[in-house]
């Protein structure tokens, strides 16, 4: 009876520290409603991240390993094809080791563009993003360039009090917009 106890004790604790979120994806395709999903996701791990958004709803795409490096300072960072490592990448920068990986940094060492060239015996085609901050230091903008492949991508960002992502807009094109709202 105590060993059954101590395990519905430790499921509770663990359930107890476990975050619960339910996001809600609407698509719009052509200017009229296509989708909307209800997603509940759980998890001990931050849920409401760019990285979360990024891994979790493949938006956005291509992110920087980071958006802030107090190493950098206004400064444009290249990183050769040869040389693509990094420790917060497992060895490859975006795992492509036949393009060049380019990050500017402002005067607070946020990322405010980042891009890769292409490779054309490797297919990787090239991008670029620039990046705005809100007053509070967070993301509230990634906007492709001219030089990308899909030059007309753009996220807004918008966050709740508490500094988490509460809606994240993507647009394509005219022709295609998602949005992803966090209901809880």
């Amino acid at each position: 009876m105590r060993s059954l106890f101590a395990i519905l004790l430790v499921i509770a604790c663990l359930n107890a520290s476990a975050q619960t979120k339910i996001y809600k994806v609407t698509t719009y395709m052509g200017g009229q409603l296509f989708s909307v999903k209800m997603d509940t996701v759980r998890g001990p791990q931050k849920l409401s991240g760019l990285y979360f958004f990024s891994n979790h709803f493949g938006c956005p795409t291509s992110l920087p390993p980071a958006f802030k490096d107090v190493a950098h300072k206004n400064e444009k960072i290249t990183i050769p094809p040869d040389d693509s490592t990094d420790a917060k990448s497992n060895g490859k920068i975006h795992g492509r080791a036949r393009s060049q990986a380019y990050y500017t940094y402002d005067n607070n060492s946020r990322l405010i563009l980042f891009g890769q060239t292409g490779c054309i015996i490797c297919s990787f085609l090239p991008y670029e993003y620039t990046v705005a901050y809100n007053k509070a230091g967070l993301v509230e903008a990634i906007t492709s360039s001219k030089k990308s492949w899909h030059p007309n991508r753009v996220y807004h960002i918008s966050y709740n009090q508490g500094g988490e992502i509460k809606q994240l807009d993507y647009s394509e094109s005219v022709d295609y917009r998602q949005q992803i709202v966090l209901v809880n």
